[in-house]
């Protein structure tokens, strides 16, 4: 069985950088309106337009978010859109919605998460074994991915023409998906099938 990551991970203090945080671009302290992606369960990036001034709660709203009492969003630290960096996103609940994006780092191309799960139960089948662990809504499915080959069965992705994963009885699933986009019916759990294909060697 695979190995359960729990809470208290700290989340990347970016202080006052002028570096976006997900996409690496430089921002420009006072700019006035610039655009933010909102990813929530079930759907794709939705564009909004957003000011530093405005706080996180009000972009969620501007992206359709019914505001509820247990909100929750993340903001995603994987930079340049890759998903090697081994943390969590800390979950914005309650007052840090009240927090402008200015205050929380987010700039032009800013990626925010918002899930109705803090967490997401996550089961890659292979053969005959099962591999769990938790992440959050906002990782990539090639976290997922690499996580269950290096990790668990320890195998070398170079030695592989073809790994990928695919919903359980479902589709194949590009890395760069969050688990967010693949979370319907409320539910906060997904299952994964995992394809290898070994390199034919000769």
């Amino acid at each position: 069985m695979g190995r359960e990551m729990g809470e208290g991970q700290p989340a990347a203090d970016f202080g006052d950088q002028s570096m976006d945080i997900v996409e690496g671009q430089a921002g420009k302290q006072g700019d006035d309106e610039f655009e933010v992606f909102i990813f929530t369960s079930g759907s794709k990036g939705i564009e909004v337009k957003a000011r530093p001034t405005d706080t996180l709660l009000e972009v969620l709203k501007r992206a359709g978010v019914s505001v509820e009492s247990d909100i929750a969003a993340f903001i995603a630290q994987d930079a340049h859109g890759s998903d090697d960096a081994e943390m969590d996103e800390a979950a914005h609940e309650g007052q840090g919605l009240h927090k402008t994006l200015g205050e929380l780092c987010v700039r032009r191309g800013g990626r925010i998460v918002h899930s109705h799960c803090r967490w997401v139960e996550v089961t890659v089948n292979y053969q005959a074994d099962s591999f769990k662990r938790r992440f959050r809504p906002s990782a990539r499915v090639g976290r997922v991915l690499r996580w269950v080959v290096t990790k668990e069965l320890h195998l070398k992705e170079e030695d592989f023409d073809v790994i990928k994963l695919k919903l359980c009885d479902g589709p194949d699933v590009r890395n760069d998906i969050r688990l967010a986009e693949l979370l319907k019916h409320q539910s906060c759990s997904i299952c994964f099938d995992l394809i290898l294909t070994p390199r034919v060697q000769g």
